[in-house]
C-alpha cells in the first residue's frame, strides 16, 4: 500500500488499489521513501484478533452504498475519494500533518486484521488508532451492492464531515493483500 504525506500542505493520500503507474511512483519518489523491506520499524502488521469481529459488530451498518450515501449528503469529505467505475475506492485524500503521520507509523496504526465474517475470509485495514477506528458512532458503508468491501466512516454529528478510518474487504481482485501488506510510506 502506498501512503503519502506532503508536510508542506498537511495532506496525505492512501492508494487502496495498486496504481497502474506503481513503479513510476516508486522510482520518482524514492528519495521520499521512509519504509522499505529491510526496515522493520515501519510495517503494516498482520494481526489475528479473535475479538475483532465483536468490535466491528458494534458499528452501525448502512443500508446505502458509500457513493449513494455521499451523493445524498449523509456526510461530506474534506477532500476527495477516488472511485473506480464500479464504486470501489481506489484512493483517499486526507488531512495529514507530518507529526500525525509519524505517530501513526510509530504506533502501528496502519494494520491488517484477518478474520471470518458470514463465511467470508475478511481483511480489515485500519488507518487510525484502534479506539478511533472502532468508535461506536462510526458507520460501515458497503462500496458495492454485493457487500464484499466496506469503508468505516467516522462522521462528525455537527459538521457531517466524514473521515475514512478503515477498509474491510474480502475482494482480493480489487484489494490484493500482497499489495496492501507491502507498505511504501512517502514523506515530503
Amino acid at each position: 500500500m502506498i501512503i503519502t504525506c506532503d508536510s508542506s500542505v498537511n495532506m496525505g493520500y492512501i492508494y487502496l488499489q495498486k496504481p497502474h503507474n506503481y513503479l513510476k511512483i516508486r522510482r520518482e519518489r524514492e528519495g521520499d521513501l521512509i519504509s522499505y523491506a529491510s526496515n522493520r520499524e515501519y510495517q503494516i502488521p498482520f494481526v489475528q484478533d479473535e475479538f475483532i469481529l465483536d468490535k466491528l459488530l458494534q458499528l452501525k451498518q448502512s443500508p446505502k452504498i458509500y457513493s449513494h450515501a455521499y451523493r445524498d449528503g449523509e456526510f461530506f469529505h474534506e477532500y476527495q475519494s477516488d472511485l473506480d467505475s464500479e464504486g470501489y475506492v481506489k484512493g483517499i485524500e486526507i488531512s495529514l500533518r507530518k507529526e500525525s503521520f509519524l505517530t501513526l507509523l510509530q504506533k502501528n496504526s496502519f494494520r491488517c486484521y484477518s478474520f471470518s465474517w458470514n463465511d467470508n475470509a475478511m481483511r480489515l485495514f485500519t488507518f487510525e488508532e484502534e479506539d478511533v477506528v472502532f468508535n461506536s458512532r462510526n458507520i460501515l458503508y458497503p462500496l458495492h451492492w454485493n457487500c464484499d468491501s466496506f469503508l468505516i466512516i467516522d462522521i462528525d454529528p455537527i459538521s457531517k464531515m466524514g473521515c475514512i478510518r478503515g477498509l474491510l474487504t474480502s475482494n482480493e481482485d480489487r484489494y490484493p493483500s500482497l499489495y496492501l501488506l507491502q507498505p511504501l510510506f512517502f514523506l515530503t
